[in-house]
């Protein structure tokens, strides 16, 4: 929900229920859970971790998921 800080979300709550605050994603703004959740993803599930200028590709994926694939930006590029 688009709250400034955490007070304001403890003080203006009721008006999350209403609709009276909008939300983005169903992240909490101010919140640095949907970086914390992408870093988890991209390093421990797809194996994409960084190390200075070196890059290591160690995927740890279910069969399941064989053929799943990532697209991010690296500088000007998009690398999939």
């Amino acid at each position: 929900a688009a709250f400034v800080n955490r007070r304001d979300a403890f003080e203006n709550y009721a008006k999350l229920k209403t609709g009276q605050v909008e939300v983005d994603g169903g992240w909490r703004i101010y919140s640095s859970g949907p970086g914390i959740y992408t870093s988890i993803v991209l390093r421990y599930m797809f194996g994409l971790r960084r190390y200075y200028a070196f890059y290591e590709f160690d995927p740890v994926l279910p069969r399941s998921l064989d053929g799943a694939t990532v697209e991010l930006n690296h500088g000007e590029k998009r690398v999939k």
